[in-house]
């Protein structure tokens, strides 16, 4: 079972699932609409759980959303979860490398300190946090993502605004420190991982989506 299935990541994810030969379920509810989630999950009855809905563009103006979906979008979900007559065998929740912050170490490990300095960061430790008052009853995994991009994602995240600039011969672009050095991985290599952690991962533990290797948006651009 999906959450936020239509989104850039659960598109890709259901696709790999199928192709792995899992039955995808994908949720259709709005995650603050708890009964209508209820009535959509029990008679589901998932063996697995992604959950991938949320407010993800950090610059959203919304900043009340990023709590009220993120946070307590995702309580709603792990209520409805403890409802069903069989825990399913692993629940996976989407976070991301956002919440280290300005982590002054490198390569950050997932032992490193969070440190949220925005909404979007913020209302994503809060979920890990808790989340951690379910794990006695759910077996979860966290997994903390780095940049990723791929076919689908929204223009307003920096590779898809670099090809938009570029494709319609744009003559100027607005841009940050272009030397500064991020992950950008593959939404695919993502959601294998995602699948990897569905089966294999440890409940209770946090992992980073990571490959260790940066790039500056100076390099993306040549």
């Amino acid at each position: 079972m999906v959450t936020g299935s239509s989104g850039f990541t659960g598109r890709h994810l259901c696709a790999l699932a199928s192709k792995s030969g899992y039955d995808v379920v994908r949720v259709k509810s709005d995650l603050m609409d708890r009964s209508s989630l209820a009535e959509e999950i029990i008679l589901a009855k998932p063996d697995l759980v992604a959950h991938l809905a949320a407010i993800s563009f950090v610059g959203s103006q919304e900043k009340s959303s990023f709590y009220s979906v993120n946070v307590i979008g995702t309580t709603n979900l792990l209520d409805v979860i403890l409802e069903l007559p069989k825990t399913p065998d692993k629940v996976l929740l989407a976070s991301s490398a956002n919440v280290y912050g300005n982590c002054d170490i490198s390569p950050i490990s997932e032992n490193a300190q969070p440190s949220p300095v925005n909404h979007y960061a913020a209302s994503k430790f809060a979920m890990e946090q808790l989340s951690r008052t379910y794990s006695s009853k759910i077996p979860i995994v966290i997994t903390r993502p780095f940049n990723y991009t791929g076919r689908g994602q929204h223009i307003n995240f920096i590779i898809p605004k670099l090809v938009d600039h570029f494709l319609e011969k744009k003559a100027s672009i607005s841009l940050g420190n272009i030397k500064v050095e991020r992950e950008f991985n593959d939404v695919q290599m993502v959601c294998d991982l995602y699948l990897k952690l569905l089966k294999f991962g440890i409940p209770g533990e946090i992992y980073n989506i990571c490959t260790g290797v940066t790039y500056s948006l100076e390099s993306v651009i040549e």
